[in-house]
This record gives C-alpha cells, structure tokens and sequence, in this order.
C-alpha cells in the first residue's frame, strides 16, 4: 500500500486571512495537517477527513504561487514602512527557498516561524493594498462603445423585480423547509 503524503501549502481562509498549513504523515492517523494560526501557540492538528470538514471551501495554494503573489503587492508599499520591508525581505526568502525545492512539499525549516509570522503580519497590512480599481457600468459602456447610454426612468423598472425577489425568496425557504422535514422523517 503507497504512504499518503500530504502537502504543504497557504490557505486562503475566505480571502481574510491566510494561514500556513504543514502536510505530515503520521504512521498511527495515516496523513495529518497542521495549521498554524499564529506562531505563539502549536499549531492545531487535523487528519485528512477533520480538515476537509473544517476548512473544506477554503482555497488552497502553493507556497511558491502565493508568495510571488505576496511580493507583487507588495511592491507597491515597499519602502514606507519598516514592517512590509522586513515581511517583503521574508517572503522573498521562502520564495527563493520554495523553488528550489519539491513544489508540493517544500521545507521551510529555520524560516517556518518567520513565514507564519510574517503571515499574521500581512493578514494585518493586505487592506493597505491597493487592489484593481473597480470601474462603473456607465464607465465601461463608455469604454467599449465609446457613447454614453441614456437610462429611462429606473424606479418603475425595480419597484417589479423587489417583488419577484420576494416570491422567489418564499419558494426557496418553503423547499428548504419541505428538505428539512424530509431529511427528518429519513432519519426517524
């Protein structure tokens, strides 16, 4: 029978935080992920099926595509604070340490408690990020068509479609009410 081996990789908690996630195999549990939330406290142990529950929907992503990532946004601010220096200064040393290693599995070693450091301080600073400016729908109708669009009276278009999101609204709660007394009677 082949040895499961987990991977190593940055999760993406909802895009609100981001957390350093280490793939371990354990010869007892089979394959075991540890999250470190923050570098003060242990990191918190899963095996394969507890972390799937937990953190299921969360986005998984490679060290190496995370921290290029990291480092492009943060060019932008390098240089005005002492911190995104020092964060930038990390995060280009694990990139650098990440590549020449396995992509999936790579071993930070030395730098995994200043990677996840430097995590809990970018979680902090990402809102300071510019991000890509979000541009109107009149703006780019403006850019596509090169003419403006005349919008008519609006209030009478919405006032229909309030309602119908009503109905709608109803419809969905009434049919999870109905599946959840279905799943109930199933389980009786």
């Amino acid at each position: 029978m082949k040895k499961q081996i987990p991977s190593t990789f940055i999760l993406n908690a909802n895009d609100v935080s981001y957390f350093f996630v280490e793939g371990k195999h354990s010869s007892i549990h089979g394959p075991l992920y540890c999250v470190y939330y923050d570098s003060k406290h242990k990191p918190v142990r899963y095996n394969a099926e507890n972390f799937v529950e937990v953190h299921g929907l969360n986005e998984k992503q490679s060290i190496v595509n995370f921290t290029r990532q990291a480092l492009l946004d943060l060019t932008v601010l390098h240089g005005s604070d002492s911190r995104v220096s020092q964060l930038y200064d990390t995060f280009h040393d694990v990139y650098n340490l990440a590549m020449k290693q396995d992509y999936k599995k790579p071993k930070l070693g030395k730098l995994k408690n200043s990677f996840v450091d430097a995590l809990a301080t970018y979680n902090e600073l990402k809102e300071l990020i510019p991000g890509d400016p979000e541009i109107s729908y009149e703006d780019d109708y403006i850019l596509v068509s090169g003419e403006k669009k005349k919008v008519k009276h609006v209030e009478k278009v919405i006032e229909p479609v309030v309602s119908e999101r009503k109905v709608v609204k109803q419809i969905v709660t009434s049919y999870e009410d109905n599946k959840a007394v279905q799943r109930k009677l199933k389980y009786d």
